[in-house]
């Protein structure tokens, strides 16, 4: 059961009642009513980019303490603040959000959730969304106290980002270049424009942006992103770009496009690891490449360590198309007479020493 809004059919054997004027949310905008949902508050529009927050205050005005247990906060856009005090004032020692036992409010005492809203990280600007956090409490009659605000990050452009609001790469070849595209197109009232200047640009990255033929009254931009060649692991930055009014022509605030990925081997096997329990005495192991490369081909594969005569492998046939590279189908079976314990490794070679050998550790398990 949620506790009531001071003033509006309070239940008096609540620990935690919310302070009045708390929560301001103008029924008008919001169609919130504010005895059905007391623990709303409604930011309104925000330009995307901005962080907001507001703080929900409770008082307990009972002789009795009430022990926070826990805070969830609904979306990786919510951050919570949770903060405790005692009768005089002096700030209680809470521990995080995430845990449980976080701290005691004692009689008299008053609890403070802040709402710290993140809209580069709300999913879909220009839309209403709304954010949850659920504060479980020891308190019989209260024992879950469910906050909950409304923003809309207002943009003026719209990306068609495949996962994440970032240009991600996913994991690219290391050993070369990797390009990747992303569509950027006017939204909301239509009052900015791209300018088609790259404002900003990691010192190695080669970026382009251009505007697409306009359908409609929507106008759309690409752009593409070239990363070099680097060592494995993961890689990220930054590419600003500069916007306009569309009325005026003047310069508006410039637009930030994150982008990320992970560099790796050009080449790997999956599972990159083969074991060998009990009876099953046959497995199948695909070896790929990251890009697609015409006429890759193995060229032979060698076994090192106990079976180095005994294990035998097999490619079933020549490479195949999957995705965007080459790859193929190796089947390794034991011997009959193979020691309980065997281990080695597959090592592949590639023809002409296009890719580096793969490596397939192997191992037979009691």
């Amino acid at each position: 059961m949620l506790p009531a809004l001071v003033g509006c059919s309070s239940d008096p054997s609540s620990a935690l009642v919310l302070r009045p004027g708390s929560t301001p949310a103008p029924v008008a905008a919001t169609q919130a009513d504010p005895i059905e949902r007391p623990h709303y508050h409604y930011f309104g529009e925000v330009r995307l980019g901005e962080v907001v927050e507001h703080t929900f205050t409770f008082d307990n005005p009972t002789g009795r303490s009430v022990a926070i247990e826990r805070a969830i906060p609904s979306c990786g856009c919510l951050a919570l603040v949770v903060e405790a005090f005692d009768a005089a004032g002096e700030a209680i020692e809470v521990q995080d959000w995430r845990t449980t036992d976080m701290a005691v409010v004692p009689p008299d005492g008053r609890l403070e959730v802040t709402f710290r809203v993140d809209s580069t990280r709300v999913p879909v600007p220009n839309q209403s969304r709304l954010v949850q956090a659920d504060v479980k409490t020891d308190d019989p009659v209260q024992e879950l106290i469910q906050l909950e605000a409304t923003v809309v990050a207002v943009s003026p452009f719209v990306a068609a980002y495949p996962v994440t609001q970032r240009l991600d790469f996913g994991t690219v070849d290391a050993t070369g270049e990797s390009t990747e595209r992303l569509k950027i197109s006017q939204a909301g009232p239509r009052s900015e424009e791209l300018t088609g200047e790259v404002l900003e640009q990691p010192e190695d990255w080669k970026v382009l942006l251009w505007e697409e033929p306009v359908i409609g009254e929507t106008r759309t931009w690409t752009l593409q992103v070239t990363v070099p060649p680097g060592e494995s692991g993961a890689f990220e930055g930054r590419v600003l770009l500069g916007t306009a009014l569309v009325e005026s022509g003047a310069p508006s605030e410039p637009r930030v496009e994150r982008v990320a990925g992970i560099r790796a081997d050009p080449v790997f096997a999956n599972p990159p690891r083969v074991f060998f329990r009990g009876d099953d005495d046959e497995k199948e192991v695909r070896v790929a490449s990251r890009t697609r490369v015409a006429g890759a081909a193995i060229e032979r594969v060698e076994v090192t360590g106990t079976l180095a005569t005994g294990l035998d492998v097999n490619v079933l046939d020549g490479a195949r198309v999957s995705g965007p590279g080459n790859n193929w189908t190796l089947t390794m079976k034991l011997p009959s007479e193979a020691p309980a314990e065997a281990s080695g490794t597959v090592v592949v070679h590639f023809r002409s020493g296009l890719w580096p050998p793969v490596e397939i550790p192997y191992s037979k398990l009691p």
